[in-house]
Protein backbone atom coordinates (compact mmCIF):
# COMPACT_ATOMS: atom_id res chain seq x y z
CA UNK A 1 0.00 0.00 0.00
CA UNK A 2 1.22 3.42 -0.91
CA UNK A 3 -0.42 5.08 2.01
CA UNK A 4 1.61 3.16 4.03
CA UNK A 5 5.01 5.00 2.68
CA UNK A 6 4.08 8.08 3.10
CA UNK A 7 4.96 9.95 5.88
CA UNK A 8 2.51 12.91 7.06
CA UNK A 9 0.10 14.71 4.32
CA UNK A 10 -2.41 12.03 5.47
CA UNK A 11 -6.02 14.76 5.17
CA UNK A 12 -4.54 16.15 1.82
CA UNK A 13 -4.72 12.50 0.65
CA UNK A 14 -8.39 12.16 2.44
CA UNK A 15 -9.51 15.25 1.30
CA UNK A 16 -8.46 13.69 -2.54
CA UNK A 17 -9.67 10.45 -1.83
CA UNK A 18 -13.30 12.55 -0.41
CA UNK A 19 -13.51 13.89 -3.87
CA UNK A 20 -12.99 10.98 -5.70
CA UNK A 21 -16.17 9.16 -3.59
CA UNK A 22 -18.23 12.04 -4.31
CA UNK A 23 -17.47 12.05 -8.09
CA UNK A 24 -15.64 15.85 -7.58
CA UNK A 25 -12.19 15.00 -8.33
CA UNK A 26 -10.82 17.20 -10.86
CA UNK A 27 -9.34 15.04 -14.00
CA UNK A 28 -5.63 16.74 -14.57
CA UNK A 29 -3.87 17.81 -11.50
CA UNK A 30 -0.69 19.71 -10.80
CA UNK A 31 0.52 18.13 -7.40
CA UNK A 32 3.27 20.45 -7.23
CA UNK A 33 5.51 20.87 -3.68
CA UNK A 34 9.35 19.73 -3.10
CA UNK A 35 10.11 15.73 -3.91
CA UNK A 36 10.77 15.44 0.04
CA UNK A 37 7.42 16.76 0.67
CA UNK A 38 5.80 13.38 -0.95
CA UNK A 39 4.24 14.61 -3.66
CA UNK A 40 5.07 11.43 -5.85
CA UNK A 41 3.85 9.62 -2.81
CA UNK A 42 0.62 11.46 -2.61
CA UNK A 43 -0.26 10.91 -5.94
CA UNK A 44 0.30 7.31 -5.97
CA UNK A 45 -1.85 6.69 -2.92
CA UNK A 46 -4.57 7.88 -4.94
CA UNK A 47 -3.53 6.30 -8.36
CA UNK A 48 -4.08 2.81 -5.99
CA UNK A 49 -7.40 4.08 -4.66
CA UNK A 50 -8.51 5.02 -8.36
CA UNK A 51 -7.86 1.54 -9.19
CA UNK A 52 -9.21 -0.49 -6.66
CA UNK A 53 -12.18 -2.47 -7.37
CA UNK A 54 -13.07 -2.83 -3.44
CA UNK A 55 -13.18 0.81 -1.91
CA UNK A 56 -13.60 0.61 1.87
CA UNK A 57 -14.51 3.65 3.32
CA UNK A 58 -13.03 5.72 0.64
CA UNK A 59 -9.72 3.86 0.70
CA UNK A 60 -8.09 0.82 -1.20
CA UNK A 61 -8.82 -2.30 0.13
CA UNK A 62 -5.27 -3.53 -0.27
CA UNK A 63 -5.88 -7.04 -1.15
CA UNK A 64 -8.03 -7.05 -4.43
CA UNK A 65 -5.54 -7.58 -7.93
CA UNK A 66 -5.39 -4.07 -8.91
CA UNK A 67 -4.59 -2.93 -5.70
CA UNK A 68 -1.00 -5.70 -5.39
CA UNK A 69 -0.68 -4.64 -9.20
CA UNK A 70 -0.59 -0.86 -8.01
CA UNK A 71 1.47 -1.73 -5.06
CA UNK A 72 4.34 -3.09 -7.54
CA UNK A 73 3.77 -0.30 -10.30
CA UNK A 74 2.37 -3.03 -13.05
CA UNK A 75 -1.40 -2.12 -13.20
CA UNK A 76 -2.03 -2.24 -16.83
CA UNK A 77 -3.66 0.79 -16.40
CA UNK A 78 -1.72 2.97 -14.47
CA UNK A 79 0.76 4.18 -16.71
CA UNK A 80 3.72 6.54 -15.68
CA UNK A 81 5.94 8.92 -17.24
CA UNK A 82 9.53 10.58 -16.44
CA UNK A 83 12.42 12.15 -17.78
CA UNK A 84 15.21 9.72 -19.62
CA UNK A 85 18.48 10.18 -21.18
CA UNK A 86 20.43 8.72 -23.79
CA UNK A 87 20.96 4.95 -23.91
CA UNK A 88 24.54 3.60 -23.88
CA UNK A 89 26.27 3.26 -27.58
CA UNK A 90 23.50 5.27 -28.52
CA UNK A 91 21.28 2.89 -29.76
CA UNK A 92 18.08 3.31 -30.01
CA UNK A 93 17.98 7.06 -30.93
CA UNK A 94 17.75 9.62 -28.26
CA UNK A 95 14.27 10.91 -30.04
CA UNK A 96 13.15 7.25 -29.88
CA UNK A 97 13.48 6.51 -26.23
CA UNK A 98 10.66 6.84 -23.72
CA UNK A 99 10.30 5.82 -19.94
CA UNK A 100 9.31 1.95 -21.22
CA UNK A 101 12.79 2.07 -22.03
CA UNK A 102 13.71 2.44 -18.72
CA UNK A 103 10.65 0.95 -16.63
CA UNK A 104 12.44 -1.83 -15.11
CA UNK A 105 15.29 0.60 -13.04
CA UNK A 106 12.31 2.82 -12.45
CA UNK A 107 9.70 0.57 -10.56
CA UNK A 108 12.98 -0.79 -8.43
CA UNK A 109 14.18 3.33 -7.79
CA UNK A 110 10.09 4.14 -6.90
CA UNK A 111 9.86 1.01 -4.67
CA UNK A 112 12.74 1.26 -2.52
CA UNK A 113 12.10 5.38 -2.41
CA UNK A 114 8.84 7.37 -3.49
CA UNK A 115 10.64 10.23 -2.20
CA UNK A 116 13.99 10.54 -4.34
CA UNK A 117 14.90 13.30 -6.12
CA UNK A 118 15.25 13.75 -10.17
CA UNK A 119 19.16 13.63 -9.65
CA UNK A 120 19.56 10.50 -7.96
CA UNK A 121 16.63 9.34 -10.54
CA UNK A 122 19.62 10.13 -13.52
CA UNK A 123 22.26 8.97 -11.49
CA UNK A 124 20.45 5.44 -11.73
CA UNK A 125 20.11 5.81 -15.71
CA UNK A 126 23.23 7.90 -16.83
CA UNK A 127 24.82 6.57 -19.81
CA UNK A 128 26.65 8.96 -22.15
CA UNK A 129 24.83 11.64 -21.24
CA UNK A 130 23.12 13.57 -18.03
CA UNK A 131 20.64 15.55 -20.31
CA UNK A 132 17.16 14.36 -19.22
CA UNK A 133 13.55 15.33 -20.60
CA UNK A 134 10.47 13.75 -21.74
CA UNK A 135 10.59 13.68 -25.16
CA UNK A 136 8.00 14.21 -28.24
CA UNK A 137 8.20 10.43 -28.27
CA UNK A 138 6.72 10.18 -25.04
CA UNK A 139 4.18 12.48 -25.56
CA UNK A 140 2.72 10.60 -29.20
CA UNK A 141 2.61 7.26 -26.58
CA UNK A 142 1.08 8.84 -23.68
CA UNK A 143 -1.54 9.96 -25.83
CA UNK A 144 -1.87 6.18 -28.39
CA UNK A 145 -2.03 4.33 -24.26
CA UNK A 146 -4.78 6.92 -23.01
CA UNK A 147 -7.01 6.75 -26.59
CA UNK A 148 -7.10 2.75 -26.38
CA UNK A 149 -9.65 1.33 -23.90
CA UNK A 150 -8.71 0.64 -20.60
CA UNK A 151 -7.92 -2.88 -18.99
CA UNK A 152 -9.96 -2.59 -16.79
CA UNK A 153 -12.69 -1.21 -18.90
CA UNK A 154 -13.33 1.77 -16.06
CA UNK A 155 -10.01 4.10 -14.72
CA UNK A 156 -6.96 5.14 -15.62
CA UNK A 157 -4.00 7.10 -14.53
CA UNK A 158 -1.52 8.66 -15.86
CA UNK A 159 1.31 9.98 -13.43
CA UNK A 160 4.22 12.20 -14.89
CA UNK A 161 6.76 12.64 -12.46
CA UNK A 162 9.59 16.02 -13.16
CA UNK A 163 7.02 17.33 -15.77
CA UNK A 164 8.84 20.34 -15.51
CA UNK A 165 10.65 18.23 -18.27
CA UNK A 166 8.15 18.47 -20.85
CA UNK A 167 9.15 21.59 -22.00
CA UNK A 168 7.07 22.80 -25.10
CA UNK A 169 6.84 19.40 -26.13
CA UNK A 170 3.69 19.38 -23.48
CA UNK A 171 1.85 21.27 -26.23
CA UNK A 172 1.22 17.65 -27.57
CA UNK A 173 -0.76 16.91 -24.37
CA UNK A 174 -2.89 19.68 -24.38
CA UNK A 175 -6.08 18.08 -26.04
CA UNK A 176 -5.76 14.92 -23.87
CA UNK A 177 -5.77 17.23 -20.63
CA UNK A 178 -8.35 19.40 -21.94
CA UNK A 179 -10.58 16.04 -23.37
CA UNK A 180 -9.65 13.14 -21.61
CA UNK A 181 -11.56 9.36 -22.14
CA UNK A 182 -14.19 9.05 -19.88
CA UNK A 183 -12.42 7.75 -16.69
CA UNK A 184 -8.73 8.93 -16.92
CA UNK A 185 -7.03 10.35 -14.89
CA UNK A 186 -3.78 12.80 -15.49
CA UNK A 187 -1.81 13.71 -12.46
CA UNK A 188 1.23 16.19 -12.92
CA UNK A 189 4.12 15.83 -10.29
CA UNK A 190 6.47 19.20 -10.03
CA UNK A 191 8.94 20.97 -8.05
CA UNK A 192 7.94 24.00 -9.78
CA UNK A 193 5.07 24.58 -11.60
CA UNK A 194 5.56 27.36 -12.94
CA UNK A 195 7.96 25.65 -15.61
CA UNK A 196 4.77 24.11 -16.80
CA UNK A 197 3.32 25.89 -19.97
CA UNK A 198 0.69 28.12 -19.14
CA UNK A 199 -1.76 26.04 -21.66
CA UNK A 200 -1.26 23.15 -19.51
CA UNK A 201 -1.53 24.86 -15.94
CA UNK A 202 -4.40 26.42 -17.22
CA UNK A 203 -6.02 23.29 -17.66
CA UNK A 204 -5.55 21.49 -14.78
CA UNK A 205 -6.19 21.96 -10.85
CA UNK A 206 -2.90 22.63 -8.55
CA UNK A 207 -2.68 20.89 -5.74
CA UNK A 208 -0.53 22.53 -3.46
CA UNK A 209 1.66 20.07 -1.54
CA UNK A 210 3.15 21.60 1.65
CA UNK A 211 5.92 20.89 4.52
CA UNK A 212 5.74 17.55 6.17
CA UNK A 213 4.66 18.55 9.94
CA UNK A 214 7.43 18.26 12.34
CA UNK A 215 5.42 15.90 14.29
CA UNK A 216 5.02 13.57 11.61
CA UNK A 217 8.86 13.90 10.86
CA UNK A 218 9.83 13.42 14.03
CA UNK A 219 7.68 10.18 14.26
CA UNK A 220 8.75 9.13 11.36
CA UNK A 221 12.20 9.31 13.10
CA UNK A 222 11.98 7.62 16.19
CA UNK A 223 10.21 4.53 14.30
CA UNK A 224 12.97 4.63 11.44
CA UNK A 225 16.49 5.86 12.76
CA UNK A 226 18.65 4.23 14.71
CA UNK A 227 19.48 7.40 16.18
CA UNK A 228 18.74 8.69 20.30
CA UNK A 229 15.89 10.81 20.90
CA UNK A 230 17.48 14.02 20.86
CA UNK A 231 19.37 13.01 17.46
CA UNK A 232 16.07 12.42 15.91
CA UNK A 233 14.71 15.58 17.15
CA UNK A 234 17.47 17.59 15.64
CA UNK A 235 16.99 16.07 12.44
CA UNK A 236 13.43 16.58 12.55
CA UNK A 237 14.28 20.50 13.50
CA UNK A 238 16.91 21.09 10.79
CA UNK A 239 14.80 19.06 8.01
CA UNK A 240 12.07 21.66 7.70
CA UNK A 241 9.45 19.30 6.86
CA UNK A 242 11.43 17.75 4.21
CA UNK A 243 11.62 13.94 4.12
CA UNK A 244 14.65 14.46 1.42
CA UNK A 245 16.10 16.64 3.97
CA UNK A 246 15.72 14.13 6.84
CA UNK A 247 17.55 11.26 4.42
CA UNK A 248 20.46 13.32 3.71
CA UNK A 249 21.00 14.21 7.37
CA UNK A 250 21.27 11.11 8.28
CA UNK A 251 24.36 10.26 6.56
CA UNK A 252 25.56 13.36 7.97
CA UNK A 253 27.39 15.11 11.42
CA UNK A 254 24.71 16.63 12.10
CA UNK A 255 26.50 18.77 15.23
CA UNK A 256 28.96 19.64 12.17
CA UNK A 257 26.05 21.24 10.03
CA UNK A 258 25.01 22.89 12.97
CA UNK A 259 28.94 24.22 13.59
CA UNK A 260 29.16 25.17 10.26
CA UNK A 261 25.35 27.11 9.79
CA UNK A 262 26.57 29.20 12.73
CA UNK A 263 29.98 30.23 11.64
CA UNK A 264 28.42 31.45 8.20
CA UNK A 265 25.69 33.43 10.40
CA UNK A 266 28.53 34.71 12.32
CA UNK A 267 30.79 36.01 9.23
CA UNK A 268 27.66 37.52 7.58
CA UNK A 269 27.10 39.47 10.52
CA UNK A 270 30.68 40.32 10.92
CA UNK A 271 30.66 41.73 7.48
CA UNK A 272 33.65 40.00 7.03
CA UNK A 273 33.96 38.91 3.14
CA UNK A 274 36.61 37.25 3.53
CA UNK A 275 35.11 35.19 6.35
CA UNK A 276 32.54 34.59 5.02
CA UNK A 277 34.13 33.45 1.94
CA UNK A 278 36.41 31.17 4.05
CA UNK A 279 33.33 29.37 5.12
CA UNK A 280 31.48 28.94 2.01
CA UNK A 281 34.61 27.40 0.81
CA UNK A 282 35.15 25.29 3.51
CA UNK A 283 32.30 23.50 2.56
CA UNK A 284 33.78 21.67 -0.53
CA UNK A 285 35.25 19.26 1.27
CA UNK A 286 31.74 17.76 2.73
CA UNK A 287 29.11 15.87 1.04
CA UNK A 288 28.79 18.26 -2.25
CA UNK A 289 25.80 20.08 -2.46
CA UNK A 290 23.62 18.36 0.52
CA UNK A 291 25.97 20.35 3.18
CA UNK A 292 24.69 23.04 1.51
CA UNK A 293 21.29 22.76 1.64
CA UNK A 294 21.18 21.39 5.09
CA UNK A 295 22.91 24.50 5.92
CA UNK A 296 20.66 26.70 4.33
CA UNK A 297 17.44 24.91 5.41
CA UNK A 298 18.80 25.29 9.07
CA UNK A 299 19.49 29.00 8.60
CA UNK A 300 15.98 29.43 7.92
CA UNK A 301 14.57 27.36 10.78
CA UNK A 302 16.51 29.27 12.64
CA UNK A 303 15.00 32.57 11.74
CA UNK A 304 11.85 31.02 12.19
CA UNK A 305 12.28 29.89 15.54
CA UNK A 306 13.66 33.35 16.03
CA UNK A 307 10.37 34.62 15.28
CA UNK A 308 8.71 32.20 17.53
CA UNK A 309 11.07 33.11 20.43
CA UNK A 310 9.95 37.03 19.96
CA UNK A 311 5.85 36.56 19.92
CA UNK A 312 5.27 33.20 22.29
CA UNK A 313 8.72 33.16 24.09
CA UNK A 314 10.45 29.83 25.04
CA UNK A 315 7.66 27.95 25.36
CA UNK A 316 6.12 27.41 22.04
CA UNK A 317 9.45 26.74 20.25
CA UNK A 318 11.20 23.48 19.19
CA UNK A 319 15.05 25.15 19.83
CA UNK A 320 17.43 22.97 21.77
CA UNK A 321 19.03 24.24 24.46
CA UNK A 322 22.21 25.27 22.56
CA UNK A 323 20.03 26.29 19.38
CA UNK A 324 18.29 28.89 22.26
CA UNK A 325 21.16 30.24 23.87
CA UNK A 326 22.82 31.15 20.24
CA UNK A 327 19.74 33.07 19.16
CA UNK A 328 19.35 34.38 22.61
CA UNK A 329 22.88 36.40 22.67
CA UNK A 330 23.52 36.62 19.08
CA UNK A 331 23.48 40.35 19.01
CA UNK A 332 22.92 40.37 15.06
CA UNK A 333 20.00 38.18 14.98
CA UNK A 334 18.87 40.08 18.14
CA UNK A 335 18.92 43.43 16.17
CA UNK A 336 17.30 42.41 12.88
CA UNK A 337 13.57 43.71 12.61
CA UNK A 338 10.49 41.32 11.59
CA UNK A 339 10.80 43.15 7.93
CA UNK A 340 14.38 42.04 7.74
CA UNK A 341 13.83 38.26 9.24
CA UNK A 342 11.19 37.91 6.38
CA UNK A 343 13.41 38.96 3.76
CA UNK A 344 15.92 37.30 4.47
CA UNK A 345 13.74 34.49 4.89
CA UNK A 346 12.57 34.80 1.55
CA UNK A 347 16.07 34.56 -0.05
CA UNK A 348 17.35 31.38 1.85
CA UNK A 349 13.89 30.36 0.55
CA UNK A 350 14.53 30.83 -2.85
CA UNK A 351 18.35 29.46 -2.38
CA UNK A 352 16.77 26.09 -0.93
CA UNK A 353 14.62 25.78 -4.33
CA UNK A 354 17.26 26.25 -6.64
CA UNK A 355 20.36 24.42 -4.64
CA UNK A 356 17.78 21.63 -5.87
CA UNK A 357 18.48 21.75 -9.26
CA UNK A 358 21.64 21.94 -11.34
CA UNK A 359 23.61 25.00 -9.93
CA UNK A 360 26.83 25.81 -8.61
CA UNK A 361 26.60 25.54 -5.31
CA UNK A 362 29.25 27.40 -3.88
CA UNK A 363 28.57 30.54 -6.00
CA UNK A 364 25.02 30.18 -4.74
CA UNK A 365 25.61 30.37 -1.17
CA UNK A 366 28.22 32.95 -1.44
CA UNK A 367 25.48 35.11 -3.20
CA UNK A 368 22.73 34.54 -0.59
CA UNK A 369 25.36 35.31 2.02
CA UNK A 370 25.80 39.43 -0.14
CA UNK A 371 22.19 39.97 -0.44
CA UNK A 372 21.61 39.17 3.41
CA UNK A 373 24.33 41.21 4.06
CA UNK A 374 22.82 44.07 2.32
CA UNK A 375 19.27 43.59 3.82
CA UNK A 376 21.37 43.78 7.42
CA UNK A 377 23.00 46.98 6.13
CA UNK A 378 20.00 48.44 4.42
CA UNK A 379 18.30 48.87 8.47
Amino acid sequence: MWEERLVGQKPLLTSLRKSLVEDKLPHAMIVAGRYGYGGLAISLALAQTILCTDLKNGRPCGVCKACVQSSKLIHPDLHMSYPVVAAKGGKPKRDQITSDYYVTQWRQAISENPYLNHSEWIEQIVSESSNSDINVTECVNIYQKLSMTSYSGSRRVLIMWHAEKLGSNGNRLLKLIEEPPVGTFIIFVVEQPELLLNTIRSRCQLIDVKRIATEDITAYGRQTLDLDTEGVDRISFMAEGDLRQVQELVGMDHEDISTITKQWIDAIFAGQLAKTRAVVDAYKGKTKIDVYRSSVAYFLRLLRELIHLRVAGEGLTRLSDVDRVYLQRHRGLQALDIDQIGQISEKLSATLDMLYHNVNARNLAFHVSLQIEEIIIRK
